[in-house]
């Protein structure tokens, strides 16, 4: 027995196990701990994927038939991600058998566990800080703005749901940021075994909110979730026999088995420097984002919603028809540079959004790299209304848009009530 109370001669189904574990969360996890690297982080990351990426273009149209090209979509669910989950545990399962032939004597692999850990370690424990982080620094779930406040329930896809519902109340997510900043308990090894378990409930719901409300990050959250409860294997005994049985636990702090000590005997803890980097990136990335899309971005004075009072074209004003796709009834110019064109018939057409004050002009760029973009002329007539001109399909569009207050949003100015004699739903 080891002096942690566990076998020096770990069982056959245990030596393979862990051989597979250690060569597929290597691979897996590179990436992320060259990304910490400062100033240099994302192009050794990048550096490293690159080959992943063509092979696995190569995987993907071989084998399954599908387009695995990597292109940012904001979506960790795509064809290139799945694949690569397959490379990996290819390429881990035929490591494990040559390893297996070559290696038949060993007994344990403690100095190679313990490596691992410490790699799964620093990577799960950075990424709950990021976006426990971004949770506190509301930016992954932003308040509801433009045309989020404006679109109905039963227009909401899923996700957008999600994202208004989390996004309305800041002290929950300030509440559900701090949970996951508790993260930081991994970096410890006296706390290691605390962190797993609060990062497996974490992730637990994480991963649930994903699959029910269709967020496309649901292949990375499991990931995130194995790991979590992948730290917590070696104490599960410990675990049981404290909650299960109630027997005596050994008084010592909580630390996982088979740590060496000379990480505390370093000069300059390694710890400490790993925690030191890892917060460095991920504050530097949040403060960013922050500055950038957060509440602290500087909001354009044109950023906001406007609903179409008039609409002509060639000199005939459209009338107010539900059916007509072609008269404009609402423009949302929002967050992140996005703009949305509501037609009557609430047809939505989205768009990149510029403005050049000097030409005052206001550039919509359609998704649809294949349709041309739409220049449109404005006049200030006072504070709530714009005289916009553009030339569409060959024909003039006049029109006049009046800003609709945040403040006539019953989702914004209703605020909180400790007091209610009836509920107030809506």
């Amino acid at each position: 027995m080891s002096m942690d109370g566990l076998p020096l001669r770990w069982s056959r189904p245990a030596m393979v196990g862990f051989r597979c574990c250690f060569a597929y969360l290597l691979l897996y996890n590179v990436s992320s701990v060259l990304w910490l690297v400062p100033w240099k982080g994302e192009w050794l990351a990048e550096t490293y994927q690159r080959p992943w990426d063509q092979l696995g273009v190569w995987v993907g149209d071989t084998l399954f038939g599908v387009d695995a090209h990597r292109h940012p979509t904001g979506s960790g669910d795509t064809w290139a991600d799945y694949v690569l989950s397959f490379d990996l545990l290819v390429i881990s399962a035929l490591a494990t058998i040559v390893w297996s032939l070559l290696d038949r004597r060993r007994l344990a692999y403690p100095r190679l566990l313990d490596a691992l850990r410490t790699l799964v370690r620093v990577v799960l424990g950075t990424t709950l800080v990021f976006y426990g982080l971004a949770k506190v620094f509301w930016t992954q779930f932003p308040p509801p703005d433009g045309e989020s406040l404006l679109r109905a329930y039963g227009d909401s896809s899923p996700m957008g749901l999600l994202w208004t519902f989390m996004g309305y109340s800041y002290g929950y997510n300030l509440f559900t940021g701090i949970v996951e900043c508790l993260g930081v308990l991994l970096f410890w090894r006296r706390t290691a075994l605390l962190g797993a378990l609060v990062a497996a409930a974490t992730m637990t719901q994480v991963f649930v909110l994903n699959l029910c409300f269709d967020v496309p990050v649901k292949l990375y959250s499991l990931h995130l979730l194995l790991m979590a409860v992948w730290l917590t294997l070696p104490d599960l005994r410990r675990l049981a026999d404290f909650f299960l049985f109630h027997r005596a636990v050994v008084p010592r702090p909580l630390r996982v088995p088979f740590e060496r000590r000379w990480l505390e005997r370093a000069r300059v803890p390694v710890t400490v420097v790993v925690l030191g980097l890892a917060l460095y990136r991920v504050v530097d990335r949040e403060l960013d984002s922050y500055d950038a899309h957060g509440p602290g971005a500087t909001r354009h004075p044109m950023q906001d919603i406007y609903r179409v009072e008039r609409h002509a074209v060639a000199g005939v004003e459209k009338p107010s028809l539900a059916s007509d796709a072609t008269r404009w009834k609402r423009v949302t110019l929002g967050r992140y540079q996005r703009a949305v064109v509501v037609g009557m018939d609430d047809s939505r057409v989205r768009y990149a959004w510029a403005i050049d004050e000097a030409a005052r002009t206001i550039t919509l760029t359609p998704d649809d790299a294949k349709q041309p973009a739409i220049v449109l002329r404005y006049t200030r007539v006072d504070d709530a209304h714009l005289e916009l001109a553009a030339a569409i399909a060959g024909r003039t569009h006049a029109l006049r848009v009046a800003r609709v207050p945040r403040s006539s949003f019953l989702l914004v100015r209703r605020g909180f009530h400790w007091h209610q004699e009836y509920p107030f739903n809506r």
